[in-house]
């Protein structure tokens, strides 16, 4: 009865070591999306906030110039804001292709 016990658990520890990187592959997807995701979130609370303002300018502006200027403000903002936000884009990218490539490392030497 021990040698099918050993058989059972050899052959548990052979898959468990078999789906690793399968494993690790789908935490660094999860991992991904979830970052992707909050990006999102945060660049649509940016248009939210952009259109926000815009309103604000335009029922406190008490001339065209008054408003033109503010709503060029405001734009400006948002541009800075979204130039961030492109930024994080690009380094959530290269770190996904980078853990991407570790992953493909870590599991060619496996």
């Amino acid at each position: 009865m021990a040698r099918k016990n050993d058989d059972f658990t050899s052959y548990l520890d052979f898959a468990q070591r078999a789906a690793a990187p399968v494993t690790r592959l789908n935490e660094l997807a999860v991992r991904n999306v979830e970052r992707v995701a909050r990006l999102q979130y945060d660049m649509a609370g940016d248009w939210m906030q952009f259109a926000l303002a815009q309103m604000h300018a335009a029922v406190e502006a008490k001339d065209v110039g008054g408003l033109l200027s503010r709503q060029a403000e405001v734009a400006s903002q948002f541009v800075e804001k979204a130039s961030r936000r492109q930024q994080d884009l690009a380094r959530i990218s290269a770190d996904s292709q980078a853990d991407f490539v570790r992953w493909v490392d870590e599991s060619g030497a496996a």
